[in-house]
């Protein structure tokens, strides 16, 4: 399918990144959709943040994969992609306790 779309790949990792690259719009799209149609505080928000947040690392990586790099450009676009996944687990599991306390303003 990616021969048939883009052309023969001059590296084993272009149709990889091709895919990851398309991965990613497909988790944002419907993240971003999700959140824009949701109310806050709901279990469908947070699925949206969650997969609106994962896109772009994924996207950023199939564009690094994509290109003839050296072997240290793509281990730090991999890298940089678990760095952003850990990221976004970590933001999402604080998160909705964060929502939930109030702030009191005589403090």
């Amino acid at each position: 399918m990616y021969e048939r779309r883009i052309g023969t790949p001059t590296t084993n990792d272009e149709a990889n990144g091709y895919w990851l690259f398309g991965f990613g719009v497909l988790l944002g799209l419907p993240g971003v959709a999700l959140f824009s149609v949701t109310e806050s505080v709901t279990v469908t928000r947070g699925i949206g943040y969650r997969l609106a947040a994962l896109a772009p690392p994924f996207i950023m990586l199939g564009a690094v994969i994509r290109f003839p790099l050296r072997r240290a450009g793509t281990y730090l676009g991999y890298l940089g992609t678990a760095v952003s996944v850990l990221g976004v687990v970590w933001f999402v599991s604080i998160f909705p306790g964060a929502e939930t306390e109030t702030v009191d303003a005589d403090e």
